[in-house]
């Protein structure tokens, strides 16, 4: 009888300090940190490929949470 045990995972959550970027909600200017989560299929507990990439931002003065598409509206701007 063989176990195997594999699923999905969510690792490497990098941040960096958006400068360029001013908060919609609080109108402060370099405050908002972009995080990069990606998400494995994992074997054994073992990371085997990368399956999707998740990014995502928060303003570090009024915790207002953005998500990829809300980033690159303001971006834009």
């Amino acid at each position: 009888m063989i176990f195997l045990f594999f699923g999905t995972r969510t690792l490497d959550q990098k941040s960096t300090q958006r400068h360029d970027l001013t908060c919609s909600h609080c109108n402060i200017k370099g405050q908002i940190l972009q995080y990069s989560q990606s998400e494995y299929f994992h074997l054994f507990w073992i990371p085997v490929f990368k399956i999707k990439t998740h990014e995502y931002g928060q303003c570090e003065h009024c915790k207002k949470h953005y998500y990829s598409e809300d980033l690159n509206a303001i971006d834009r701007l």
